[in-house]
């Protein structure tokens, strides 16, 4: 899972699991939270 989620959002995997842990495990939220994350840094 923290593979896929990887490859698809171009997040580390650091940022994945850190993304589980504060938003649970479902992939909606998860992806939500990387895409917000990863457009803040931009």
């Amino acid at each position: 899972e923290v593979k896929y989620e990887v490859g698809k959002t171009g997040a580390s995997k650091a940022e994945v699991k850190s993304a589980v842990k504060s938003v649970g495990n479902s992939r909606k939220k998860v992806e939500d939270k990387l895409k917000n994350s990863w457009a803040a840094q931009r």
